[in-house]
């Protein structure tokens, strides 16, 4: 329920949005998706609109209520035959892991050639899955790891601004403090309030908002190619 509430701003569903733009942009009729770390797989329905196939792939001890994976694998040994597939998407994957730089080989290895990889993570937000919540990259840091492993950036997606980083910041601490969660919604839908405030000022100035919020961001989208 809350979440429905706040779905408008509601990061998950942001980062599902620029994420599926980049695969859109991609991706055609013949198209072989793999998910890397799809959980339940919530992209697959949406993909399936316009993509030949859609695999998903995640560890077999997962918590799955309703779906399961396609494939169980991890992100270092999806168990995918080497290219195989278009285009690889791993949403909000990269934090979890001890070794980055293995899942890109392995990224890589399943790509054709010239595939495209869409990767989101997150930098500003609070400690999750503990205790396996290992990195916050910035924008740099992946795009060099990308680079060093065979990969040519094409775009990145900001998901930024400092009263949306503050609003993210309160919604995940009133979220499971039930008695202060009236105030905690009051806070954050306040914030986001001032996030499109500022869009509108900035909009009017003819301002360049989106390098202004470059300071503070709460998550990237990335899309790369295999070079």
């Amino acid at each position: 329920m809350i979440n429905k509430i706040l779905y408008p701003f509601n990061l998950k569903s942001l980062v599902r949005k620029y994420s599926l733009d980049f695969i859109k942009s991609s991706s055609t009729i013949d198209t072989h998706i793999v998910d890397v770390g799809c959980g339940e797989m919530p992209l697959e329905k949406e993909v399936k609109k316009y993509c030949f196939k859609y695999t998903g792939v995640d560890i077999e001890a997962g918590f799955y209520k309703n779906k399961k994976p396609d494939v169980y694998g991890t992100a270092y040994e999806t168990t995918m035959p080497d290219g195989s597939c278009d285009l690889v998407v791993s949403m909000q994957v990269f934090e979890h892991l001890k070794y980055p730089q293995v899942a890109m080989k392995e990224v890589r290895r399943i790509l054709k050639d010239d595939g495209t990889f869409v990767v989101s993570f997150p930098f500003c937000y609070p400690l999750h899955a503990a205790p396996y919540d290992y990195f916050r990259y910035t924008n740099f840091g992946f795009i060099t790891l990308l680079e060093d492993e065979g990969f040519k950036v094409e775009s990145v997606k900001e998901i930024s601004g400092l009263f949306l980083v503050w609003a993210v910041f309160l919604y995940n601490h009133f979220l499971y403090r039930k008695p202060f969660l009236p105030i905690g919604l009051l806070f954050t839908w306040s914030f986001l309030v001032f996030h499109k405030i500022e869009e509108l000022i900035f909009a009017l100035r003819g301002a360049d908002i989106e390098k202004y919020r470059s300071q503070f961001v709460s998550n990237y989208v990335i899309k790369a190619k295999k070079k």
